[in-house]
């Protein structure tokens, strides 16, 4: 049986998504490099993050929307093979 919590995340307002607590059980599987689980879950409510979640850790506040950072460029050029010099500049 897994132990699990939901997190939501103060700075965003965002909910992420349920992780496990401690050490996942003996039946847990592993997807991707990640854990997630067995098919018995416990949830043991929820924990608020400090944290940005993952969608909005890459975007700094702008005026009055989300803009994406620099590192946030980099991370995406990175994840999608192409150069960095490649990603569009901030102005």
């Amino acid at each position: 049986m897994c132990y699990t919590e939901d997190v939501f995340h103060a700075p965003c307002r965002h909910w992420g998504s349920t992780r496990i607590t401690g050490s996942p059980c003996p039946r847990s599987r592993v997807v991707n490099g990640h854990d997630v689980g067995c098919g018995r879950h416990v949830n043991h409510g929820s924990v608020n993050s400090k944290e940005y979640c993952g969608a909005c850790r890459d975007r700094v506040p702008g005026k009055g929307r989300w803009e994406l950072s620099l590192e946030g460029w980099a991370n995406l050029a990175l994840r999608d093979g192409k150069m960095e010099s490649e990603s569009p500049k901030r102005k």
